[in-house]
C-alpha cells in the first residue's frame, strides 16, 4: 500500500471510530504526531463527508440570548433571544459548524472548545450592545433549540411542547 492509500485508509477510519462519538473523550493517536496545521487540514478533509456519515431524529437550531442590563417591570433580569443573523451572518448552512466550534472540540478537546465560546460571547455582548445601546446586555448563553423531525418540513413537529432548549455556555 502506498503512501496516499495509508492516509485514505487512516482519514476515513478517523471519521468512523471518532473517539468523542464513541463516549471515549479524546484519545491520542497517529494525527496527534503531525504538525497542528498539517493535522487540521487532514482532518478537515475527511470531515467534509461527515455530514453523510450520520442520522438524527431530532432538528437543531442554535440560540443565543442575552442577559439584559436594566430589569424588567417585575424587577427580575429578562434573558431575550438575540437574531441568529447579527452574529453569523453566513447563512443557515455553516451556523451550527460555526457556532459549535466543531474543530475546536475535535481537534483540540474541551477546553479549546470553551475557550471559543469564550470569544464567541464576548464579541457577541460588544457586538449587541454596539447595535442596540437602548437595550444593552450583561450575559450572553449559547444553546440550541432541539425538536422531532418530520416529513412535513424542519418546523412541522416545533411546538411549545415538543422542543427542548439546552443552555451550552454562559457568560
Amino acid at each position: 500500500m502506498n503512501v496516499v492509500g495509508a492516509v485514505v485508509v487512516l482519514g476515513n477510519l478517523m471519521v468512523i471510530f471518532h473517539p468523542p462519538k464513541l463516549g471515549l473523550g479524546r484519545v491520542p493517536g497517529a494525527l496527534d504526531l503531525l504538525p497542528e496545521r498539517a493535522r487540521f487540514a487532514v482532518f478537515d478533509g475527511f470531515l467534509m463527508t461527515g455530514m453523510f456519515n450520520s442520522y438524527a431524529v431530532r432538528n437543531l437550531e442554535p440560540v443565543v440570548r442575552g442577559r439584559l442590563v436594566e430589569p424588567g417591570p417585575d424587577g427580575e433580569r429578562v434573558w431575550r433571544r438575540l437574531p441568529l443573523d447579527d452574529f453569523f451572518p453566513r447563512g443557515v448552512g455553516t451556523e451550527y459548524t460555526r457556532f459549535i466550534v466543531a474543530r475546536h472540540g475535535d481537534m483540540l478537546g474541551r477546553a479549546a472548545l470553551r475557550r471559543g465560546w469564550r470569544s464567541y460571547t464576548r464579541q457577541i455582548r460588544a457586538r449587541h450592545n454596539r447595535m442596540h445601546p437602548d437595550a444593552p446586555i450583561d450575559r450572553v448563553e449559547l444553546g440550541a433549540d432541539q425538536w422531532p423531525m418530520s416529513i412535513e418540513g424542519f418546523d412541522a413537529e416545533r411546538t411549545p411542547a415538543q422542543t427542548e432548549y439546552t443552555v451550552w455556555y454562559e457568560r
